[in-house]
């Protein structure tokens, strides 16, 4: 990572990320993002409130519950500037601690992985774009071209999903009732067995090649429910087969369409929880049934 700072260029004096974690960690990162052109500076509890709207990364990795508590508490309100990293173990106490407040979150993340969220927390934090004539120009211009880029190839997925829906037409048949309830109950053995097929296939195939974790959840979370099961948010990650931060990811995606919806502990509010919407539930249920009415199988 030696040579020429990456995206050194966008970033502005202001923009300085306030990293917060164990003493040691936090000393790594802060190298790292300035080896990368990246301004950054550790802080500890006794450095008080992170200054409003400043970028910000706060890895919990190797405190202890209250530690991390503390931290927070001290560091301010978390912010779509902000980046916050734990392992596996204590994912869902970060996710407790971030709430909906729109802060990226990363578990068990590597260089590239930090890097990149901190590079889209400094872009799209609470900071706003400062009026500075051609560098802001220049901002503008690189925006305007990545939409411009983004709107051509929308345009074509449109035309050719519009070509794909009139051939599907010929082989869909007659239309379900999506409010009716299908003959055939799916069960739970069902759903594992379909689950165990979905992973027996990275025995001879590679892990990546067969990503879809918005369906590999949404199974799980069924399967969960049918169960009387409570499936916490590093479950989940686990069950969506694909690398933790990816999940967390999709996680907030989905929270936010309503198809998930995620729960506090009411004993412990350092854990947290996720099951399916209401109404994505019932929409599972009744699309897995239909398919088994007709004989195919679960995907």
């Amino acid at each position: 990572m030696r040579g020429a700072p990456l995206f050194a260029a966008d970033l502005h004096a202001a923009d300085r990320v306030h990293v917060l974690g164990p003493s040691a960690e936090a000393r790594l990162t802060v190298d790292l993002l300035a080896r990368a052109g990246i301004d950054a500076v550790a802080r500890s509890v006794d450095d008080g409130p992170v200054p409003p709207g400043a970028p910000c990364f706060v890895d919990i990795a190797g405190l202890s519950p209250d530690a991390a508590d503390a931290m927070l508490a001290m560091a301010g309100t978390p912010g779509r500037g902000w980046v916050m990293s734990a392992p596996l173990d204590a994912i869902d106490h970060l996710m407790t601690l971030a709430g909906d407040s729109g802060a990226a979150l990363l578990c068990d993340p590597d260089d590239a992985d930090r890097l990149a969220a901190v590079r889209l927390a400094v872009w799209y934090g609470r900071t706003p774009v400062r009026e500075g004539g051609d560098e802001m120009e220049a901002q503008l211009r690189r925006l305007n071209e990545e939409v411009a880029r983004m709107a051509s190839v929308l345009a074509d997925l449109a035309q050719d999903r519009a070509a794909l829906a009139d051939r599907r037409r010929d082989y869909a048949g007659p239309p379900p009732d999506a409010d009716a309830a299908p003959v055939r109950a799916v069960t739970a053995s069902d759903l594992k067995a379909a689950i165990r097929a979905r992973r027996l296939r990275e025995r001879y195939f590679p892990a990546d090649l067969f990503g879809d974790p918005a369906w590999d959840m949404m199974l799980d979370l069924l399967l969960a429910e049918m169960e009387h099961r409570r499936v916490p948010v590093s479950s989940l990650c686990i069950a969506a087969a694909v690398p933790s931060t990816t999940a967390l990811r999709w996680i907030g995606q989905m929270t936010q369409q309503g198809l998930l919806v995620r729960e506090a502990d009411a004993l412990d509010r350092r854990r947290s929880y996720v099951k399916l919407g209401t109404d994505a539930g019932i929409r599972m249920r009744r699309l897995l049934g239909t398919l088994a009415e007709q004989g195919l199988p679960i995907p």
